[in-house]
């Protein structure tokens, strides 16, 4: 209700996941669904054995090929990666990734299967050959996509940079000022020096316009509502990074997120295959559904 001009707006309430009270109700039956995904099968891809994870449950596979942001939001998404990719290519192809290396991740129980460090993370995808060759005498690497989408929390990075004046010294905070670091080199320089990098985030929220119902005196009209004046900015911003990492050619996650495990499930209902899992060891390419979530495999 604005009592400013009498006017009421309608519009769906957006609620985080894992938010209000049967959060916990509805995180422990997702949990239930995924244990029941547990035994694997090797399936064969150009006389290579690989192991793979069982499809989901029908109502889960529903889930995920039903979800599809609003129009408006759709719009964003297009506009923003046809921007950011080059005008020089007739088929430019986008790489996402979701690193999860944001200070909370790093405390997290789930960080022992995550590579903590973000240039560890950029250094393997150089060198996996399903995606990059590089040429030491040239200094050059050449990959199979042309511009990397980073799905990121980067206020959370960045703000470990304030932590150098205080000349803190343990682990946590050497590795969060290393990754606020990597991220601004990838910024202004772009991946391997080279391969332009983008973000979303809010500022790309705030570009969403959203039609929502106005009643003024007992007559409705639609009316355009920026995002940022629903009050739930910050929640469109990761519906935007979550629908581009979907949208992209190809996809990089890490294990133990529940984000990438969602965002590999849609891709692999919607027959967008070319994904992949970057940890602590190397880069390993998924040849089915993404593996149950969990912080104990």
């Amino acid at each position: 209700q604005d009592d400013s001009t009498n006017a009421t707006y309608q519009y769906t309430f957006l609620v985080p996941h894992g938010g209000l009270k049967s959060s916990g109700r509805l995180w422990h039956e997702y949990e239930a669904l995924q244990n029941g995904r547990t035994e694997t099968k090797n399936v064969t891809v150009r006389n290579t054995i690989h192991e793979t994870y069982p499809e989901h449950v029908d109502i889960e596979k529903a889930v995920y090929k039903l979800m599809r942001p609003s129009a408006p939001i759709r719009s964003v998404i297009r506009d923003t990666v046809k921007s950011s990719l080059p005008n020089d290519k007739n088929d430019p192809h986008l790489l996402a990734l979701h690193p999860r290396v944001e200070p909370n991740m790093l405390v997290h129980r789930c960080a022992k299967l995550m590579e903590p460090h973000l240039s560890k993370i950029f250094d393997r995808i150089r060198n996996f050959t399903h995606l990059c060759s590089s040429d030491a005498n040239l200094n050059l690497t050449t990959c199979n996509f042309d511009a990397v989408f980073v799905a990121i929390g980067a206020p959370q990075i960045e703000g470990a940079a304030a932590l150098k004046s205080k000349g803190t010294k343990n682990e946590l905070e050497r590795i969060m000022i290393e990754n606020s670091e990597t991220l601004h080199e990838a910024r202004a320089h772009g991946v391997f020096g080279s391969i332009p990098m983008f973000e979303s985030g809010t500022d790309s929220a705030r570009q969403v316009k959203l039609h929502v119902v106005s009643r003024v005196n007992g007559t409705s009209s639609v009316k355009v509502m920026p995002a940022e004046h629903t009050g739930v900015l910050e929640l469109i911003a990761s519906i935007l990074n979550f629908f581009t990492a979907v949208e992209a050619d190809t996809f990089i996650g890490v294990r133990g997120s529940s984000y990438s495990t969602d965002v590999i499930s849609v891709r692999w209902y919607l027959k967008k295959g070319d994904n992949y899992i970057v940890g602590r060891t190397g880069i390993k390419q998924l040849y089915g559904p993404a593996p149950p979530h969990s912080c104990n495999r």
